[in-house]
């Protein structure tokens, strides 16, 4: 899946971080599992809860890419974004970004 995301030259970086966030939430969502925010509990017991329920996040924050694996198996990649500085009618610059990303749930919606 290709993800097309539009955002200011300051604050990219936290619209990509929410995306991610919310990439992390529907998979492990689509196993069945609770999200943190569902839980209401601290990161640390949250990481224990992804630990016990098998899930690993493995994260590459030199290129901002993702690996989610589930019971040793990899079930989802967010690749590095790229980005393209644009400007826009007013002569003000933003980034137009795209992330290439999938999960096995993907792939199940699309056959």
């Amino acid at each position: 899946m290709l993800i097309k995301l539009i955002a200011d030259r300051d604050n990219h970086l936290s619209v990509i971080n929410d995306m991610k966030n919310d990439w992390i939430n529907n998979i492990i969502t689509s196993l069945n599992l609770n999200t943190q925010e569902q839980m209401n509990v601290t990161d640390s017991e949250y990481l224990d809860y992804l630990t016990k329920s098998k899930i690993d996040i493995i994260e590459y924050p030199s290129i901002s890419s993702i690996q989610v694996k589930f019971e040793n198996q990899l079930i989802g990649e967010f690749a590095e974004p790229d980005y393209n500085l644009k400007r826009d009618d007013k002569n003000k610059y933003f980034y137009y970004i795209e992330i290439e990303c999938w999960s096995i749930f993907d792939l199940d919606e699309s056959s």
